[in-house]
């Protein structure tokens, strides 16, 4: 008769090509670490099976808290992206509502004007008052040019 392993490999999994389909191939990987590990046990020290079995419950346990713990950060992180898509959606329909004039009108539709935009001769008087009427000096000292030129670059 054939052993259980032999059989696994023989009959269950194989397509008609004769490759064996993943779940198969794995299910039989692991039977034959099985016997490997039944094996080296046997023939192993007890003291040392204590401390194999200690380490691997320890790392398993690391192992699990670690995956929880990338599971929350990814909780959190697609928490913090919904957040942040909601307030951007909430923002954009808030500039778009306000932004239409047609949907949401100004209080008065009358342009200001002042008095004076319709009239066709405006500024005519402004600034006459500031400038000085040139004259004629004969005196190159009490000359407009030279009294600019001397404040300017002299004092």
């Amino acid at each position: 008769m054939l052993s259980g392993k032999r059989q696994l490999e023989i009959g269950v999994g194989r397509d008609g090509d004769g490759h064996e389909n993943p779940d198969a191939k794995r299910r039989r990987i692991l039977e034959e670490t099985r016997d490997i590990d039944a094996d080296s046990d046997a023939s192993g020290s007890d003291t040392s099976d204590g401390d194999s079995d200690d380490e691997e419950d320890e790392t398993a346990e690391l192992l699990r808290e670690l995956e929880k713990i990338k599971k929350e950060r990814a909780e959190q992180r697609e928490r913090e992206e919904r957040e942040k898509a909601a307030m951007e959606q909430e923002k954009r329909e808030h500039d778009i509502a306000l932004g239409n004039p047609l949907l949401n009108p100004p209080k008065d539709f009358n342009v200001r004007r002042r008095w004076d935009d319709d009239v066709v001769f405006k500024n005519q008087a402004r600034g006459t008052e500031d400038k000085r009427k040139k004259e004629f000096v004969n005196d190159l000292l009490r000359s407009d040019f030279h009294k600019r030129f001397m404040s300017k670059y002299v004092r």
